[in-house]
């Protein structure tokens, strides 16, 4: 009958040596368990990126949160903000400038331009040609206009400009090609001279108060005749 007590005894031992081994075990799981929280607390806090995950519901939020049609503000650390670029366009419905101009003379009457002088040598009334989109045969006017280089450098006419005007609110004259129009070309030499012909559309009742501009120069005003043209 002893040896049975024996056993009994050794049993109840390792049962007790076994719940000691597994509370150990447990307590180790425990205090690792919380190592691992602490320690990725820590991490968060000193700035370790987020994983994917939390990430892209960042992203998806911002975007949400966003007006329709308005891009998202930029979150790059020193990104600069653009601005918006400088326009230099012209108020709408000006024209451009145009130079000035000498008081006009009259239309039998030489003008000068600094070194320059300018003639209006001939007006005939003619039937004009339209050869060109816009123009309209009809009544024209064909003007000659002599200019003399009285300078000592060579004047480029390809830059010289004649235009015409009616009445008091200087109605703008459209100009043809045809019959006879040879403008202006090549240049003048000093102490020469050359004739530009120029015709334009013209009424009767609109050669009574003719406007005729004469720009020799970028940078010079330019001269007018004005007139009773019939």
């Amino acid at each position: 009958m002893a040896e049975p007590a024996a056993e009994g005894a050794e049993r109840a031992a390792l049962r007790r040596r076994a719940l000691v081994v597994a509370s150990a075990v447990v307590v180790a799981l425990l205090v690792a368990g919380g190592w691992w929280i602490a320690a990725t607390g820590a991490m968060q806090q000193a700035g370790a990126p987020p994983d994917a995950s939390s990430s892209a519901t960042a992203t998806a939020t911002a975007t949400e949160a966003a007006p329709s049609g308005s891009a998202a503000p930029s979150t790059t650390p020193g990104a600069a903000t653009p601005s918006p670029a400088a326009t230099t366009a012209a108020p709408p419905g000006t024209d451009a400038p145009i130079a000035p101009e000498l008081d006009p003379v009259a239309v039998d009457e030489p003008t000068e331009v600094a070194d320059v002088r300018v003639t209006l040598a001939d007006a005939e009334r003619v039937q004009g040609v339209a050869r060109l989109p816009g123009e309209i045969s009809g009544p024209a006017v064909r003007l000659t206009v002599r200019i003399d280089n009285d300078g000592g450098a060579p004047l480029d006419a390809e830059y010289v400009v004649v235009s015409a005007f009616y009445g008091a609110a200087r109605t703008p004259a459209n100009e043809l090609g045809e019959p006879g129009g040879a403008p202006f070309s090549g240049t003048i030499p000093p102490g020469g001279s050359a004739e530009g012909v120029y015709v334009f559309e013209a009424s009767d009742a609109e050669l009574a108060d003719v406007l005729v501009r004469v720009e020799t120069a970028a940078g010079e005003p330019a001269a007018t005749f004005r007139g009773d043209l019939r």
